[in-house]
């Protein structure tokens, strides 16, 4: 091991140490996570009349938890240990996140309201013994461990824990209002709790839950009492006895509790939710019993939420993906504590639909039943239902309100919602139409954008439609802007008009853009308001110059420029130049002949927006920010060698220095030879070895520095050798850039002299690159590729999608990128080319580097030519 090495693997140590510190810091600098906005979890331990001992659970409270006539919904985490949902470091694949972390974000991005999570300790407490909320048929299976007490797990949860957390803390005593969830042998028990006790639960979510078998019947193996997990693990034996009580097992069994459901007991499981999400494969987790417990509720008429059980493609039985699945459930548990099944005839009796109400106005509803005791929770919307706000909270069975409107805004979008949740009861309803609210002096109009909508494709002609209304009456003005780069730079598209509710929009005059915005204003002549759209697309058809007509006659970079002829009759017979500027990039456009210039720093370099318009035509160019490897250009390109490798920029702490590795815009070759024929670089302390290769850039032809780490002393390239590959900047000064480690299985074919490995890299544009075209000289319509609105037709089924969405096109295409609605490039696909006819690919969600991307919008377009057609796909997780 050289010097070099000796250093980096150091630090590596040293670099976890610091993180660990750092986090360590910053932990402790948040400890008061109340005080800055967050939720917080605080342990208590109280004694267990259940189990004759003192237990403790977790319980996380959220933002603002304890404000007066504030009442939560709970939701039960179960897994083993009280500590487990909320310790960073349960384990490594947490990547020190946990359940607290979740809800404040979830509550953060309004996704979830506040609500209580309760997580009590099931298991002894070195969480050997699992306690699965059963009540134990052989206590003393479990050895006498702590924390097990009586064994009476299932009291321990109805007559302890819930009676304690409803005396206690300000939850809503409803079942309508409380929920369970769970990991793995949790899983179990959320579900088990759910079925056995539907009148306490009303919605039950697991992530790759241990369930057992219906009647501990595996069908995979032949024969009756063959669930070898539980029946065989002595795991098991203080729950259920040795040899098993199988009549208790049975009774505590969730498929058993479904499949044998009474009609009563059935109605209530059919008004729960059901959020059960399992690993990716059966390798992976406890797919196929998860599934097993999925088709069972369906047998009886009973629906998981989710088509598609699994996570994700590559979701494993870890905390990972356990605290994903609550990322994405909580949002669920709460939808169904505000929406409860109704239980009463409850109706919204005033104020009416397209009423008008000023100053102190009697809300007034009916729960069509005597109740003894209710809560009543009074919200109102401005914006006919899309956000509520909390109008009160009644801890009484009253059926009226005064609302005092004039602590409002005016408006003519309000609505106002009911929730009432008694013990076993609820109802929801809302006014069924908008009414207006008009007190004394002049409240802003209503404003809201109906068209575009988010991620939508523009093509020729559109309609843009609003809604505006004032509630005074007062006659509005309207006028707009639009951005085609995300809302970075604004352009008017019209000016003030007077009572307008639409415009039509000539898109094709605009550049083509998957980054569009639209930002509508209203004044009624007093106040002015404005509404902003979502991000949608602009694609319309084009003729397209490609490489055929523009030129790159200078400079090195990788990237492109392609010509839209968006007006033919408006391109002139002239030879154009394009440079660049630095710093950001930006380029210019120069008419040659005249010396006039057409277009002065334009910003538009992402490669899917069109430029400023000249002479009927926009420019899309395609730089890259900054360099990276070609990996369709990069490795052996002489030679049979089957050692693979791995390019990357390191970070090196020296002690004295910390060196960065910069991505260099240069391409290099590696040449082997049978003697030594040059000597690694010293630079940094390293250690000058001899090389039977050389390392050259290739553009200079001139020799390039290495640190050469030789694992095996051989002056070749070997499995396990490093080279740091060593540029130098404008002063001279060295910086380290790419090192290349090389590997292999036992067997791979080692390199030999007159092999050549070539590394290439993707190079921003620089003030040294120059392109020009002459669009009529080299004649438009030979060289360009037009692409009609019925020309290329891209389809994406099914959409929206879970899993994996087929995408299909016709005509022979080049390539196929998605996007997000952040106009961010997510994933890249080459076609080979093909004759026309209809093409397929199957995409699995994934970015490019194999991680699952969130639910959402993706913008998928395909390249034919130099020309483009976007379609939107819907990924749901």
């Amino acid at each position: 091991m050289t010097r070099w090495h000796r250093r980096r693997v150091a630090h590596e140590g040293a670099r976890h140490l610091s993180s660990a510190i750092v986090f360590l810091t910053i932990c402790l600098a948040s400890a008061p996570s109340w005080a800055q906005g967050k939720g917080r979890v605080e342990r208590v331990t109280f004694f267990s009349q259940a189990l004759g001992i003192n237990k403790s659970v977790n319980v996380y409270l959220p933002p603002g938890y304890g404000v007066q006539g504030e009442y939560y919904p709970v939701v039960y985490l179960f897994r083993g240990h009280e500590r487990e949902w909320v310790n960073r470091d349960e384990e490594a694949s947490r990547r020190g996140r946990n359940i607290q972390d979740i809800a404040d974000e979830l509550y953060a991005k309004g996704l979830i309201g506040k609500m209580i999570l309760v997580m009590p300790g099931l298991s002894s407490d070195d969480n050997t013994v699992p306690g699965l909320g059963v009540n134990f048929v052989q206590v003393a299976a479990a050895g006498g461990k702590s924390g097990i007490g009586s064994g009476r797990f299932e009291d321990f949860m109805l007559d302890d824990v819930i009676p304690y957390i409803d005396v206690h803390y300000r939850t809503l005593p409803s079942r309508t209002q409380r929920g369970v969830d769970g990991f793995s042998l949790g899983g179990y028990t959320a579900m088990m709790f759910i079925t056995k006790h539907p009148e306490l639960f009303c919605s039950a979510g697991a992530y790759d839950g241990t369930m057992m078998w219906v009647d501990l019947d595996d069908p995979r193996a032949a024969g009756p009492l063959d669930d070898g997990t539980w029946l065989g693990s002595s795991l098991f034996d203080p729950a259920f006895g040795r040899p098993r009580d199988l009549a208790v097992m049975l009774s505590y069994n969730p498929c058993n509790l479904v499949r044998d459901a009474t009609p009563g007991r059935l109605a209530l499981l059919s008004t729960c939710q059901f959020l059960i999400h399992s690993a990716g494969s059966e390798r992976a987790g406890n797919l196929q019993r998860s599934q097993h417990m999925v088709d069972v509720l369906r047998s009886r008429g009973l629906e998981n939420a989710f088509a598609d059980i699994r996570l994700a493609a590559n979701a494993e039985h870890n905390w990972w993906f356990a605290d994903e699945h609550m990322r994405l459930v909580l949002p669920l548990h709460w939808q169904k504590f505000q929406n409860p099944t109704c239980t009463m005839p409850l109706r919204l009796l005033a104020p009416e639909p397209g009423s008008r109400v000023a100053g102190p106005t009697t809300v007034v509803w009916s729960p069509g039943l005597l109740l003894a005791r209710a809560f009543t929770f009074l919200s109102f919307s401005r914006d006919e239902g899309q956000h509520w706000f909390p109008l009160a909270t009644l801890t009484s069975p009253d059926t009226t309100f005064v609302w005092n409107t004039a602590e409002v805004a005016d408006g003519t979008c309000y609505r106002l919602r009911v929730l009432v949740v008694a013990d076993s009861l609820a109802g929801v309803t809302s006014t069924q139409g908008r009414f207006t609210v008009d007190n004394p002096g002049n409240g802003p109009p209503d404003l809201a954008l109906l068209h575009p909508q988010e991620g939508e494709v523009l093509i020729g002609t559109q309609l843009l439609t609003w809604f505006a209304d004032d509630a005074e009456g007062d006659s509005l003005l309207f006028s707009a802007d639009y951005s085609s780069d995300d809302g970075q730079d604004w352009k008017p598209l019209f000016g003030w008009q007077q009572g307008v509710r639409s415009f039509v929009w000539q898109t094709p005059l605009f550049e083509n853009s998957p980054m569009y915005r639209l930002l509508l204003r209203c004044s009624d002549g007093t106040a002015t308001v404005v509404d902003t759209s979502s991000r949608f697309v602009v694609d319309n058809p084009r003729t397209v110059l490609g490489q055929a007509v523009v030129r790159h006659v200078a400079g090195n970079g990788s990237g492109s420029v392609v010509v839209h002829v968006v007006s033919p009759s408006e391109v002139r017979d002239a030879l154009y130049r394009v440079t660049f500027r630095e710093n950001p990039t930006r380029y210019d456009v120069w008419e040659v002949g005249s010396g006039t210039q057409v277009v002065a720093g334009a910003t538009e370099v992402d490669g899917a927006t069109e430029g400023p318009l000249f002479d009927g035509m926009r420019l899309v160019v395609a730089d890259f920010a900054q360099a990276e490897v070609n990996e369709d250009s990069t490795g052996w390109a002489v030679g049979a060698s089957t050692l693979s490798y791995r390019i990357y920029l390191p970070t090196v702490d020296l002690g004295s220095e910390l060196l960065v590795a910069v991505p260099w815009p240069a391409d290099y070759a590696i040449t082997l030879f049978s003697q030594v024929v040059d000597t690694s670089s010293g630079l940094w302390g390293a250690q000058p070895l001899p090389m039977m290769f050389t390392v050259q850039e290739l553009v200079s032809g001139a020799a390039a520095e290495v640190v050469f780490n030789d694992q095996d002393a051989d002056a070749s390239i070997s499995a396990g050798d490093e080279l740091f590959l060593v540029a130098r900047d404008e002063q001279g000064q060295p910086v380290l850039t790419w090192t290349i480690t090389f590997s292999g299985l036992p067997g791979a074919l080692p390199p030999v002299p007159g092999d050549v490995f070539v590394l290439k890299t993707k190079k921003p544009f620089t003030s040294r690159d120059v392109f020009e075209f002459s669009p009529l000289r080299s004649g438009v319509a030979a060289a360009g590729t037009a692409i009609g609105p019925g020309a290329l037709v891209v389809n994406a089924y099914p959409n929206p999608f879970n899993e994996a969405v087929t995408i299909t096109w016709t005509l022979p295409a080049a390539s196929l990128r998605i996007f997000d609605l952040r106009g961010r490039l997510v994933r890249q696909m080459r076609l080979a080319a093909e004759a026309s006819g209809q093409r397929a690919v199957l995409w699995d969600g994934a970015d490019d580097g194999g991680w699952q991307l969130p639910s959402g919008v993706y913008l998928i377009r395909v390249q034919v030519g130099q020309g483009t057609r976007t379609s939107k796909v819907v990924l749901m997780r």
